[in-house]
């Protein structure tokens, strides 16, 4: 008899991620979506008319494309969150290395 363990369990977890998304694609969920009210939050444009240089480039972009925007945003908190990482363990570093008086923190 042969071991159809593995066939078993990928046909069981497809079934359940269909079953998770079923919700999204059901008729109900779209009736229940509309009616909230007021959206002038989604409405909201920020006033560059003041701006210059980076902030006014950010300000068009929230304005024009949100979705580029949060693109953007996102890229540049990696990247500042990358360099402020680096220039924490190279601060330790050179904090542990003076500590212990080796070389380097080795």
């Amino acid at each position: 008899m042969r071991n159809y363990s593995n066939i078993i369990s990928i046909i069981l977890l497809s079934s359940l991620t269909l079953l998770m998304l079923l919700p999204l694609a059901s008729p109900l969920s779209k009736a229940c979506a509309g009616g909230h009210g007021d959206t002038g939050a989604l409405e909201y444009r920020v006033d560059t008319e003041n701006l210059t240089g980076i902030y006014k480039f950010l300000g068009d972009l929230y304005n024009d494309n949100r979705t580029w925007f949060a693109v953007v945003t996102t890229v540049w908190m990696a990247l500042l969150g990358g360099i402020i990482a680096i220039l924490a363990d190279f601060i330790l570093k050179f904090i542990f290395a003076s500590s212990t008086g080796t070389a380097r923190g080795k």
